[in-house]
């Protein structure tokens, strides 16, 4: 119990607003320290680099007169009134040849220089040249220069020391201003934090207390910041318990009345079954009023049509009831790379009964290597509802196209008519639950407006979307997407 009361308190929103603020403070610190130290840094090297070369250059125009007298004695003079600089840590004079004609160490007069820097440097054009610079000591030499020739080589060292110990004072001063904000940021945290929790804790005692039946509990609200707004919001919750009450059961019963609705709205989707029962009626009543006048070759056409939407009308039957079934979650999508020609052969067939009636072409502009990862059955219901639709508001003699392109890595799936099309307003009131709109067709037709709504859902339910353009006397023009390949969440 102790452990969960100690883990409460630890993620509590004053513990983390304590945590958060000194953090900010701390970071924000040592990232001024940082950059302070970084810009000390480079300003002390530039510095002692801009140093050294004055004092290079100095020694250079002081030894000039000397090293053409080839005098060590007075080099070695020169060399004497620079020993007082801070941090030398040697200086020389050099001939053209490299060999050493003052140096602040007296024994290394008369040496020929062999390194590969003092080699470098004999080899140089510059006038002056910064050999080495490094966090421990920067080394330049100057030309020695008589009537503009080269004659010798003045060179000096400093080293850093004083350099790394202003960075170290630097560091230990930027440390404690660090520790300096971690105590003003975590006493700002605190004090900031206290303000806030305190009232939230009251907020949340009130809040057990009327879980527990008290019912006359009122918050402090008289704060005009975020705070306060909440408190006013929780105290006018609780002077509306009993209307919420109210307003739940309300609830409730228009939950009831939506899905007895969505039930009236699944019984009336096997109007898809109106479509290929109107083709076999159809035939049906053809050889009933016209039998004798029929050879017996379309005789034998006419009953292999009829008998293929029977099948076919079972077989859409059996899919409808699949549909119905994911609505209610009871079934899952088959999703498969399905091909797309194929899908739009099947429904001209389901549908030849229908267009034969009027005289309606078909006209397959499909790629036969057109395919989509979808549901087969779906997608099948989808197109048949809209070639239904689109015989449904053809004239005599129409046409009905199916074509399929590549649209944003999708599948656009298009079903065209030459029809009656529909106006502005009529296109507002497709693919709406809520709207019951159906439109008479060429042959007095009759449908109950819901075919649309299940295309979209349809759709959806297979991440594509679906749309219609249209105009009044010129034809309509159903598109819908499907993916060109599998959906990855």
């Amino acid at each position: 119990m102790n452990s969960f009361i100690y883990n409460k308190k630890y993620f509590s929103i004053r513990f983390r607003l304590i945590l958060g603020i000194t953090f900010l403070f701390v970071v924000l610190s040592a990232l001024f320290i940082t950059v302070l130290v970084e810009r000390q840094n480079k300003f002390n090297e530039q510095t002692g680099i801009s140093h050294a070369v004055n004092l290079t250059k100095t020694l250079s125009v002081n030894s000039t007169s000397w090293v053409l007298a080839n005098d060590f004695i007075g080099l070695q003079e020169v060399i004497n009134s620079f020993s007082h600089i801070s941090g030398l840590k040697y200086l020389m004079i050099l001939d053209i040849d490299g060999k050493v004609v003052g140096h602040s160490e007296s024994k290394k007069v008369g040496q020929f220089v062999a390194d590969t820097v003092s080699i470098s440097l004999l080899k140089s054009q510059k006038e002056a040249n910064i050999l080495i610079s490094n966090e421990d000591f920067v080394d330049v030499a100057v030309s020695v220069k008589r009537n503009g020739q080269v004659i010798g080589w003045a060179r000096i060292s400093l080293s850093n020391d004083e350099m790394k110990m202003g960075e170290q004072i630097i560091m230990r001063n930027g440390f404690i201003y660090v520790l300096f904000a971690i105590l003003i940021g975590a006493l700002f945290a605190y004090f900031f934090s206290v303000g806030i929790t305190k009232r939230l804790n009251g907020l949340l005692d009130i809040s057990n207390r009327t879980r527990k039946g008290q019912k006359d509990l009122r918050a402090d609200d008289n704060y005009g910041d975020e705070i306060g707004q909440l408190a006013t919001g929780f105290n006018q919750m609780l002077d509306s318990l009993g209307e919420e009450s109210k307003k739940l059961q309300e609830t409730k019963t228009k939950l009831l009345e939506s899905n007895a609705n969505k039930d009236k709205f699944f019984s009336i989707i096997s109007h898809d079954l109106k479509s290929p029962f109107s083709g076999i009626l159809g035939i049906t009543e053809m050889l009933q009023t016209d039998y004798d006048d029929y050879t017996n070759e379309e005789k034998k056409e006419l009953i292999r049509v009829l008998r293929s939407l029977t099948l076919k009308t079972f077989d859409l039957l059996d899919g409808l009831l699949q549909w119905a079934q994911t609505q209610t979650g009871r079934m899952e999508y088959q999703y498969e790379m399905i091909n797309i020609y194929e899908c739009s052969l099947t429904v001209i067939e389901y549908l030849k009964g229908n267009a034969l009636l009027k005289n309606i072409t078909f006209e397959n502009l499909v790629g036969p290597n057109i395919t989509a990862f979808a549901d087969k059955k779906a997608t099948l219901t989808i197109i048949r509802n809209l070639v239904s639709n689109a015989i449904k508001f053809c004239d005599t003699n129409g046409n009905v196209k199916i074509s399929a392109t590549m649209f944003d890595n999708n599948i656009a799936i298009s079903v065209t008519d030459n029809g009656i099309g529909m106006s502005k307003e009529d296109k507002e009131k497709l693919f709406k639950i809520e709207v019951h709109h159906t439109t008479v067709g060429t042959y007095n037709e009759v449908g109950t407006g819901v075919g649309l709504i299940l295309c979209k859902e349809l759709v959806e339910q297979q991440s594509g979307k679906i749309w219609v353009t249209s105009e009044l006397g010129k034809g309509s023009k159903f598109t819908f997407t499907l993916p060109f390949e599998e959906v990855k969440n």
